[in-house]
């Protein structure tokens, strides 16, 4: 069960996105982050490359809130379904590695993963996550 999966803290800096975001979408949290000054949903990494699966605007979110580590579920890819949803390229988990070891981008919402049951939600503060 996904939901009893340890959260780990990640430094933000040793997680590798691989789509670009939605800037309304990353104020939106950005505000929503800061007023409520706790982070509650983890983001989920391929645990071998750190690979962002779900998060990426979460992960710009905490950039521009100057925090030092995010709360991350670290995963294997057999643990999720995947779903390209690039409109003229066929991306795979493989792709999706690739292009986070060399800093390259998918357009927003490239790929979906699907989870098998709900994901461990966290009540971390800021404060923790900033020092």
């Amino acid at each position: 069960m996904l939901c009893a999966k340890p959260i780990t803290l990640v430094d933000i800096d040793a997680i590798r996105p691989n789509e670009e975001v939605y800037a309304e979408q990353v104020d939106w949290l950005v505000d929503k982050i800061a007023d409520e000054k706790i982070w509650r949903i983890p983001l989920t990494l391929d645990k071998d490359s750190l690979s962002i699966m779900d998060g990426h605007h979460r992960r710009t979110a905490a950039l521009r809130l100057r925090l030092k580590r995010i709360p991350c579920l670290l995963l294997d890819y057999h643990e999720v379904d995947f779903i390209s949803t690039h409109p003229s390229m066929q991306v795979t988990p493989l792709l999706v590695r690739e292009f986070s070891l060399q800093g390259r981008l998918f357009p927003p919402k490239s790929t979906r993963h699907v989870f098998y049951g709900p994901l461990p939600t966290c009540n971390i503060s800021l404060s923790l996550l900033r020092g």
